[in-house]
């Protein structure tokens, strides 16, 4: 089902609006970061309520054209209160949203803990190599590498010598357990064990 304009328009001005900046500090912070008040159109690419319209940056630039209540700037990438209204008092805050930050503040935390608990020395051969265990290739950190710059002609005989880079890498890192490595001309991907993985 389409959605249309001004029910995009009226979800930017509720945003944006006075009962919920009296409470959504996400939003007051946003607006008060632009000394002239405006948001960028992709922060609201993040609201749940914008994602389940299936809105663009484009789609909501249109919808702004016209409203009372908020307005866009010349180059069409941010939208603000009309004439940069002042924000209404601060009268709480969107629990939701506060405590599942929290929430998910105190589990990366909690992670961070797991991680320093797994820590351990790597076990090694008598020629000082890494010794791998079948749980090393289980569910391996994939690093995936891509050359950005690429040129046709110039590349014709252009190969990344990704071994090279897997040596480099335990070399540099050498408590890492790379797997592995896999590539072709442009990008290429190295494994890390994610088993007690030992970080410097």
């Amino acid at each position: 089902m389409k959605t249309s304009k001004a029910e995009i328009q009226k979800q930017i001005e509720y945003y944006l609006g006075d009962s919920n900046l009296a409470k959504d500090t996400f939003f007051r912070e946003k607006i008060t970061e632009h000394k002239d008040g405006y948001v960028k159109f992709e922060v609201f690419l993040n609201c749940n309520k914008i994602k389940k319209m299936g809105l663009d940056i484009t789609k909501m630039k249109e919808a702004c054209v016209g409203s009372t209540e908020v307005e866009t700037s010349k180059d069409g990438v941010m939208v603000r209160r009309k004439d940069n209204k002042e924000l209404p008092a601060c009268t709480g805050s969107n629990k939701k949203r506060d405590v599942k930050a929290v929430s998910k503040q105190a589990s990366k935390v909690e992670e961070k803990k797991v991680e320093d608990q797994v820590e351990e020395e790597v076990e090694r051969d008598d020629q000082g190599r890494i010794i791998f265990k079948p749980v090393d290739f289980e569910d391996p950190k994939i690093i995936h590498f891509i050359t950005q710059d690429r040129d046709a002609e110039k590349d014709e005989n252009y190969k990344v010598n990704w071994k090279d880079l897997e040596v480099m890498v335990k070399e540099k890192f050498d408590k890492l357990k790379v797997v592995y490595s896999r590539a072709d001309k442009y990008e290429g991907d190295l494994a890390i064990s994610q088993s007690k993985l030992c970080k410097e």
